[in-house]
């Protein structure tokens, strides 16, 4: 047997309906009116309307019943002017089955009717979409990457890739320059305290190969990186303007009378 004492404080509920509405409709004037209700068989019917609703516009309902003792039931097995969808207007009505729920009430309660507008989700919707592009690393910077490590400003303006190694390279170059010098300096050292003639002459010789190995090396390092920073800014260059981006841009020449290419820089906005 269900019972339902058809017992509730109206003002309360039209009251704390209302609120909940306003707070939750910012871009809404709709509120909820004329909440009623009572009793069929085992089910509750609560009648409401939706006043000053916008065309289009549709709600999210739902209710909530509060027991005298404090109790509160969120009702599940419901039908009609209830869930999304629920467009404005009067004699909204809504059907909680409370045999289907297994809910017995035998004392006072007061019922609740909330709504949440889809306004403000639907205006999400509806907004065009703003596709972002990522501007890239300019010319500049690429180079000065480059000038740093060898290969990474490249790697940098393509967005990934292994051109960063050829800076691996370039200090492996500086390191063997470096290592060479100190043995050519060490050879020339040893040969000046040289006592035999033989000694001498191969302490010599070791400390001119030693010192033209160094040179070598040295001059391969600053080969690549020299190399590397001007195919660096022409690389970044090509990306950014792939993707139609103003910036720095590089310009190649060749002097006929100098027989020597040109670098130029140029910065459009």
């Amino acid at each position: 047997m269900y019972k339902i004492k058809n017992r509730v404080i109206l003002l309360l509920t039209v009251f704390l309906t209302g609120v909940l509405v306003l707070n939750s409709l910012a871009q809404s004037k709709a509120t909820i009116e004329n909440i009623d209700f009572y009793a069929e068989g085992s089910k509750l019917v609560i009648t409401y309307d939706i006043v000053n609703a916008k065309d289009g516009e549709t709600f999210e309902t739902w209710a909530k019943i509060t027991t005298e003792s404090g109790k509160e039931i969120i009702p599940t097995t419901t039908y009609g002017d209830i869930g999304k969808g629920v467009t404005g207007g009067p004699n909204k009505r809504i059907e909680w089955d409370l045999q289907s729920d297994n809910i017995s009430i035998d004392e006072a309660f007061s019922v609740e009717v909330y709504a949440r507008s889809d306004l403000k989700d639907k205006k999400k919707e509806d907004e065009p979409k703003i596709k972002t592009q990522a501007k890239g690393i300019s010319p500049v910077g690429a180079m000065a990457l480059s000038a740093i490590l060898p290969g990474l400003g490249r790697t940098v303006a393509k967005g990934g890739g292994g051109q960063w190694v050829l800076g691996l390279v370039g200090y492996g170059f500086v390191a063997g320059s470096v290592i060479m010098n100190n043995g050519a300096s060490n050879a020339y050292e040893d040969y000046l305290v040289a006592e035999t003639l033989e000694d001498r002459d191969d302490l010599f010789e070791e400390a001119e190969n030693k010192d033209l190995y160094s040179k070598v090396f040295i001059g391969g390092a600053a080969a690549i990186w020299i190399f590397d920073i001007i195919y660096t800014g022409a690389v970044a260059d090509k990306e950014r303007r792939s993707k139609n981006q103003k910036g720095l841009s590089l310009n190649y020449q060749f002097d006929p009378q100098s027989g020597a290419p040109l670098l130029g820089l140029r910065f459009t906005f």
